[in-house]
């Protein structure tokens, strides 16, 4: 693509939803065009065009055969991302799609071989890529700060789920939402970026309890294994007395690292080592516009959706990972 013909792009934006006004303010703030928000709730789509510009619809077609929109953000629930994906590839537009990549890793194989059969460009939005507190994570452990690496842990804490601020229905079913999925990804997704320090994920364990027949799950406790021998622990847990949280722990025989609440990076002992508030979807929407070789991929995505689905399949048993 030409970086100078993408400079500044012109967006559709299917889904007019919390994610969906974040990505219309990055889109605005980049100088980016938004020419249409499409939503089922019409309502919805309009509220967001009257701010933000563009033309409201709940027709996605209308979206998908204007010829000048060149990229499209799938925002929508996870069940509907390989069909609206599919649908804009063929149209031969750009895709960024909200993670994960989809409802299953078979889904997420068919938007594999859609993106490649188009040759646009695609992304998911899996945004620690560009967040300097994991960078700088990275930076320590490639400099030997911790040490051999002992364990690493993964802990979630969830007052209210859904959160306060995102009451919709989805989020807490079993076969759309849940925590694991719509945060626990993101940590699924960053331990594979950190395979040079702590090997690839090669199988997991996990004991689940759910919220109801259908609901999602509301503890989660687990392992998961690599091929370097290190194990990380899950321990997720929703409805409890304590304060949401979101932590990475990497513990080394010389030091230890905790990144938390997205950006927040602290030693051991609680020094700060780095706390750059940023918006990383600005940075991702900007490398995708120059077709850097840093966005994250279909293929990326599908590495944590196995990883999440294991999670859920295993009941206590091993199970191993593709």
């Amino acid at each position: 693509m030409d970086t100078e013909v993408n400079r500044f792009m012109k967006f559709g934006i299917v889904g007019a939803g919390v994610i969906g006004r974040r990505f219309a303010n990055v889109f605005s703030a980049t100088g980016d065009e938004i020419l249409w928000i499409c939503d089922l709730d019409l309502s919805k789509a309009e509220k967001l065009s009257e701010e933000f510009g563009g033309k409201a619809t709940d027709d996605l077609d209308e979206l998908l055969n204007d010829a000048e929109v060149q990229t499209v953000y799938v925002g929508v629930v996870p069940k509907f991302h390989k069909e609206i994906t599919i649908r804009v590839l063929e149209k031969l537009k750009n895709v960024i799609c909200e993670k994960p990549i989809a409802l299953s890793s078979e889904d997420g194989e068919e938007m594999i071989v859609a993106a490649r059969k188009s040759g646009k460009l695609t992304a998911i939005n899996l945004p620690f890529r560009y967040t300097t507190g994991i960078k700088k994570m990275q930076e320590l452990l490639a400099s030997n700060f911790v040490g051999k690496i002992r364990r690493i842990e993964l802990r979630f804490r969830f007052p209210d789920w859904p959160r306060k601020w995102q009451q919709v229905d989805w989020l807490g079913s079993r076969e759309q939402g849940g925590p694991l999925r719509e945060v626990g990804t993101h940590f699924f997704f960053l331990l594979n970026e950190l395979e040079e320090f702590i090997g690839r994920p090669t199988r997991v364990l996990s004991l689940n309890e759910y919220s109801g027949k259908d609901g999602c799950e509301s503890s989660s406790v687990g392992m998961i294994e690599f091929d370097s021998g290190l194990v990380c622990s899950i321990d997720l847990l929703t409805g409890s007395s304590e304060d949401e949280e979101n932590t990475i722990r990497i513990l080394g025989e010389k030091e230890g690292l905790a990144f938390k609440q997205w950006y927040l990076l602290e030693d051991l002992n609680g020094n700060v080592l780095c706390d750059t508030r940023e918006s990383s979807e600005r940075k991702m929407v900007e490398a995708f516009k120059v077709s850097s070789d840093t966005l994250v991929t279909f293929d990326d995505a599908l590495r944590a959706q196995r990883i999440l689905e294991s999670i859920h399949k295993s009941n206590g048993k091993w199970i191993e990972l593709e």
